[in-house]
């Protein structure tokens, strides 16, 4: 291979060889190594440069996704709060809880799914396998039906009536037990979010971040108290879901017990 010099113009390559024969005097007259042993420092930092050229990339990858409207894992909005004085505050979460109705409502989302009609779906985390086959049948008419589905979506049985939901085109109002300040939206739900057909809604401002059982109760209390009509996957005995089947017989909501 022949060497060619390189043009007067090229003042890159210029610069950085006098850097590399500047590094080279440095080992000689610094480092004690022999020629023949430069090579384990120079690459070393060679591998140092790359990753650092590659972590500097990704993190501006990730900074360009961070600001985006459109961004994957993240929050693809802005939560908005809703009082409970104000006017597009959920009229019935007033006339069935009254003054424990929420002092606000935290939305992501397109707020106007709250007004369609609503089917709220609960289950008890215990579920016989009847009552799971059932509960997958009825998510499944509910999506070729078109029926918009409200639920916390978070004992077993409710997430796979989820995935089931997911497949169809209809609305799904999505409660989560904690904040929601902070959250991420799921990769298997963000296609929906995106083309508007999911509501995140939450009573809760910053506080639980985790899920609790108390946090679960109060979730369910706001799901039943914006249904129109309920289904009732399986009740356990002195279960929660029990406990919710009484407000909504209380507040006279129709329901669906299988």
């Amino acid at each position: 291979m022949r060497w060619v010099a390189p043009s007067e113009k090229d003042t890159a390559n210029e610069t950085l060889e006098k850097r590399l024969w500047a590094a080279a005097d440095q080992f000689r007259a610094n480092s004690g190594l022999k020629a023949g042993e430069y090579s384990g420092p120079v690459l070393g930092l060679i591998f140092l440069r790359f990753a650092e050229a590659r972590f500097a990339k990704r993190h501006a990858e990730l900074e360009k996704a961070g600001a985006s409207p459109r961004r994957g894992n993240s929050r693809i909005d802005d939560p908005k709060a809703y009082m409970r004085d104000a006017e597009d505050y959920p009229g019935i979460l007033h006339s069935r809880l009254g003054e424990n109705a929420p002092a606000e409502l935290v939305l992501l989302g397109d707020p106007k799914l709250l007004r369609l009609h609503k089917t709220a779906l609960f289950c008890s985390a215990r579920t016989p396998g009847d009552a799971i086959m059932r509960a997958h049948d009825v998510a499944r008419r509910m999506r070729d039906e078109g029926v918009t589905v409200i639920s916390g979506f978070h004992s077993t049985i409710e997430k796979e009536c989820l995935r089931i939901l997911l497949r169809g085109k209809q609305p799904i109002i999505v409660c989560p037990a904690r904040a929601i300040d902070t959250m991420r939206v799921p990769k298997e739900i963000r296609q929906a979010f995106e083309a508007g057909r999911v509501l995140y809604l939450s009573p809760f401002r910053e506080q639980p971040e985790r899920i609790t059982k108390e946090s679960a109760q109060r979730r369910n209390e706001v799901v039943a108290a914006l249904a129109d009509d309920a289904y009732i996957a399986h009740t356990e005995p002195g279960g929660g879901t029990e406990q919710t089947a009484h407000m909504l017989e209380r507040w006279g909501v129709p329901r669906n017990v299988a």
